[in-house]
């Protein structure tokens, strides 16, 4: 059967974008992990992977982002983690069309957020926290596994070990950068060369960003693309959300932000993506011009 690889090697592969964003308006509140509607209300993330899919899009990721048993254990839902991903895949494999993909999703612990907490989280064991979720995830039929949001390449790293311990699926590896003047890093100071140099000595098939600016998508797929051989992977948000009347609202439109990404395949990238607040009508039009 073709893999995601096969089908990046012949054009541009087109990632979904925000699974939050839309759960939020269909009535998420702020305080419920998006993670238990999976179990709750699985008509409505089925929905959204279904709006995704029609409006183009090759893969859908699944609501997985913080099912993880560290993140879980903030709502007591920690011994609900294999059940949770298990639903998740299950939920968006039952509506991926013939053709299309799906990616288990892999967020961040959570413990990694500065250089203090990830000392005093040394002795997790990537794999343990990891270890559950992808065996919900591979159980429910995913295509490839998709590590995400990383802010740091420590994290990543224990993610991606896990992964390549548990599965034969291609693995994505996606880190967050920001620009500055010497050049992109991580929030932990990292060099965006020295990250991606490591993921893929560390056996990332896919590797790439997320949660980035939309203006950075192309200058971002250049500056990685020296320096490994993996197709990489762009999925920028929609702007720096601003809170208003209890809801969060970004500032970009659909046709501007994906005109601001478009230019990325260009500079080197194999698939695009949306993150925070995207919705299919932003990947609708980033389909549109990836077509022409």
């Amino acid at each position: 059967m073709e893999t995601i690889l096969d089908r990046m090697a012949e054009r541009v592969v087109l990632w979904d974008g925000a699974m939050g964003t839309e759960l939020y308006r269909a009535g998420l509140d702020a305080y419920t992990p998006p993670e238990l509607w999976n179990l709750d209300r699985p008509e409505a993330v089925a929905v959204v992977h279904q709006a995704y899919y029609d409006a183009g899009a090759d893969v859908a990721q699944t609501n997985t982002f913080g099912a993880n048993r560290v993140r879980l254990a903030r709502a007591r839902a920690e011994d609900r983690v294999y059940q949770i991903n298990r639903s998740a895949a299950d939920l968006a494999r039952g509506v991926c069309p013939p053709g299309r993909f799906v990616a288990g999703s892999l967020g961040p612990t959570g413990l990694f957020t500065s250089r203090e907490t990830a000392a005093s989280a040394s002795s997790v064991d990537g794999q343990s926290v990891f270890r559950v979720a992808l065996e919900g995830l591979l159980a429910g039929g995913v295509d490839l596994i998709s590590i995400e949001t990383m802010t740091g390449l420590d994290e990543a790293l224990r993610a991606l070990r896990a992964a390549r311990r548990m599965a034969s699926w291609p693995v994505a590896v996606s880190m967050t950068f920001r620009r500055l003047p010497s050049g992109f890093q991580s929030f932990w100071n990292e060099p965006a060369d020295l990250c991606v140099r490591a993921l893929a000595d560390h056996g990332a098939d896919i590797i790439g960003a997320n949660c980035v600016e939309a203006d950075d998508a192309a200058s971002l797929a250049g500056w990685l693309r020296p320096f490994i051989r993996q197709p990489i992977l762009i999925q920028p948000h929609a702007g720096q959300p601003v809170r208003r009347g209890g809801r969060y609202e970004y500032p970009h439109a659909a046709d501007a932000w994906a005109g601001a990404v478009a230019p990325a395949q260009a500079a080197g990238a194999r698939a695009l993506g949306g993150c925070c607040g995207t919705t299919p009508e932003f990947i609708a039009a980033l389909r549109r011009i990836l077509s022409s």
